[in-house]
């Protein structure tokens, strides 16, 4: 062994064996040592190359570099004030605590058996990606998408995870967070677009909470959810002609709350367009339209069958029908319904205590008195009359209160016989003028 001690001159040490001295106060350059053992401490001003192993139990010490062609191993710790650089692989069983920067193109955390990976891959020249927890064939896909001209997205670099999950302790007093910051004006989140992988057959679906009872809340905070041309709730059949699609099952569609003076608003650009369409698919699958309401308010109701129910209104607090049409255009008003008598299928109808106010009531009829001035018209003998209504208890051809009261009063008919009965006591005062002027002659 050839060994010089308190050596200022020499700067680097090659050491082909174990060091193996006792105590040293001072430091050790040493050229060719076949075995040397220190118990103190070893101190190198330089380079320390080491061909086989060094063993030592107390603390290695080096300013410049340390470089083994081998294994290193330490029992304890190992603390570095500057770099270390890895060519091959970096194995920890503890912890590493890391207060500047790591450099790996592939860095694997956890064990033998079960560990995470960290890896870089590049897409082009100019850019690249860290792959974390994803496999080989996932890394190949997205690099693929990435290179390709007509992908969805034109990634320039980033991260790439199989799986994130962000947990936060129980006890935590603030919600769970991922963050998505950005120097530019907007941030993204993105589905590769699977087509153009071999073997998968159009475009995927971004799933959010889909098999989880926890809702989503989107822009809760006062911004504005924009979607593409089409939006889907439910499980509709898919239809790329509808821009909102929705299917509900057994639930309500649609519950509009607010506090402004429009709950609901529909905007419309042509006044025959249909604004909204109600289709009865009961016996058409393709549906039929039941109910419209074109952009100029116009409101159609298609509704088939016979006396079929077109328009229903309730009294909420006694479900009582108080108004209601019919697809053969008749009208019911009010709870009761006039069901006697020839006028049922009156096209109107105000039952139960109804009354109708109104300025001018106009009644179309082709059967007026007029005949009664006719000089074929048989007027009949007041005697005749006088025994008539004695008789039955009202003039002839006027109805009876029974009659009235079953059938109600048909006002064409009644004013009709009305006016005959005012035109026949003028015939009748015609004549008696007549009798009494040839009485006052004699």
């Amino acid at each position: 062994m050839k060994q010089k001690t308190s050596s200022k001159n020499f700067i680097k040490t090659t050491l082909l064996g174990t060091i193996a001295i006792l105590s040293l106060n001072t430091n050790v350059t040493a050229q060719t040592v076949a075995t040397t053992t220190i118990t103190g401490n070893l101190k190198v001003n330089d380079s320390l190359h080491v061909v086989n192993n060094i063993s030592t139990s107390g603390d290695v010490k080096a300013t410049g570099e340390i470089i083994a062609k081998d294994t290193m191993r330490a029992q304890k710790d190992v603390i570095v004030d500057g770099n270390v650089s890895v060519g091959n692989n970096l194995k920890v069983a503890g912890t590493t605590f890391l207060s500047g920067d790591l450099y790996a193109n592939d860095l694997k955390l956890g064990n033998s058996t079960s560990s995470f990976d960290f890896k870089s891959y590049s897409i082009n020249s100019t850019s690249s990606f860290l792959g974390i927890g994803i496999d080989a064939i996932a890394a190949d896909n997205f690099q693929t998408a990435a290179a390709n001209s007509s992908f969805c997205w034109a990634p320039a670099g980033g991260t790439v995870v199989k799986e994130l999950t962000v947990l936060a302790p129980l006890t935590s007093s603030t919600e769970n967070h991922l963050s998505i910051q950005t120097d530019r004006k907007d941030g993204f989140i993105t589905l590769v677009h699977p087509a153009i992988f071999t073997g998968n057959g159009g475009p995927g679906t971004l799933k959010i909470n889909e098999s989880c009872l926890g809702g989503v809340n989107i822009a809760k905070g006062g911004g504005i959810v924009s979607t593409g041309n089409n939006f889907e709730v439910g499980s509709p059949t898919r239809d790329i002609n509808v821009a909102a699609n929705v299917y509900v099952g057994s639930k309500i569609g649609l519950k509009v709350q607010s506090n402004n003076v429009y709950n609901t608003q529909l905007f419309v650009n042509q006044s025959t367009f249909k604004a909204l369409t109600v289709f009865n698919t009961q016996t058409n699958t393709a549906g039929d339209e039941t109910f419209i309401i074109q952009g100029n308010g116009n409101t159609i109701l298609n509704i088939g069958g016979t006396d079929t129910k077109a328009l229903t209104v309730k009294n909420s607090a006694t479900n009582a029908t108080v108004f209601e049409v019919l697809n053969s255009g008749r009208t019911f008003i009010g709870q009761d319904r006039v069901v006697n008598g020839p006028h049922t299928d009156a096209i109107l109808s105000v039952g139960g205590n109804g009354k109708i106010a109104c300025k001018e009531v106009r009644v179309f009829t082709n059967n007026w008195a007029d005949y009664v001035f006719d000089k074929n018209y048989k007027l009949m003998p007041l005697l005749e009359v006088e025994n008539y209504y004695n008789t039955n208890k009202h003039l002839p051809n006027v109805p009876t209160t029974e009659n009235i009261i079953k059938e109600g009063n048909d006002l064409a008919k009644t004013d009709a016989m009305l006016l005959a009965k005012i035109e026949e006591l003028t015939l009748y005062i015609v004549e008696l003028k007549k009798e009494v002027n040839a009485l006052k002659q004699k």
